[in-house]
């Protein structure tokens, strides 16, 4: 499935390498003019180096209000406006008991991941989109080894969910893009279904659940229906 966003100009935090760089990457080849920021510039030149299409880059820290407005400005001044917004830049500079946290390092997880992409969605907004239009998306993620560090602290519940989704629509989209003239949805659900199954399996491994079924408990309808009354 080829979606042309063709003339559109996308802005992507984060997007010196990983999550970031293959979605400029992506976008660039769907036609939009990229701009990709994150704070190393050796870093981003390399990256734009491996990019085909209309590409620029600007140094800034996403936790920085003042570099993201120069970069939401430079932006605007090379390529005209911002169509779309890609909030991806994050940081996990702790890794431990939250009790254990010092306050530099959680000023920077809150300025970076929680601040960072209300900042970098206001000058987005004022800069271009109110006038214009435009989208915003967001990107989340965690490292499959910082979660098993998690659980080696403590961390009791981890939300697969969003994974398993994104695992069963990529497959689905790959599926369709391979075979255009299919029309059975069944065909592209059992792609869907590997990839969840897949994903399950690679995930329960390496947070230690796999064999662990039978320390898993039965109980009654009724006696968890008690639980939730």
């Amino acid at each position: 499935m080829d979606v042309r966003i063709d003339g559109k100009v996308a802005l992507v935090t984060g997007a010196s390498r990983g999550i970031g760089l293959a979605i400029a990457a992506e976008l660039a080849r769907s036609g939009a003019r990229v701009m990709l920021s994150s704070r190393k510039p050796e870093a981003l030149a390399a990256a734009v180096a491996t990019i085909d299409g209309e590409t620029a880059w600007h140094a800034a820290n996403a936790g920085d209000e003042a570099q993201a407005a120069e970069c939401v400005a430079a932006t605007v001044a090379r390529f005209g406006a911002v169509d779309v917004l890609v909030n991806n830049a994050a940081t996990n500079p702790y890794m431990g008991p939250t009790i254990d946290v010092d306050r530099p390092r959680l000023d920077k997880t809150v300025a970076v991941n929680w601040a960072g992409p209300l900042t970098w969605s206001h000058l987005a907004w004022h800069a271009s989109m109110r006038e214009h239009g435009g989208a915003i998306q967001e990107t989340y993620g965690v490292p499959v080894e910082a979660i098993v560090e998690g659980i080696r602290h403590g961390v009791r519940k981890v939300n697969i969910d969003t994974d398993i989704r994104l695992a069963m629509t990529g497959a689905m989209r790959r599926a369709m893009a391979r075979d255009p003239g299919e029309f059975d949805p069944r065909k592209f659900l059992k792609d869907a279904m590997a990839a969840a199954r897949d994903l399950c399996k690679s995930r329960f491994e390496a947070f230690g659940c796999s064999g662990q079924a039978p320390r898993i408990k039965p109980l009654p309808l009724e006696r968890i229906a008690a639980r939730y009354a």
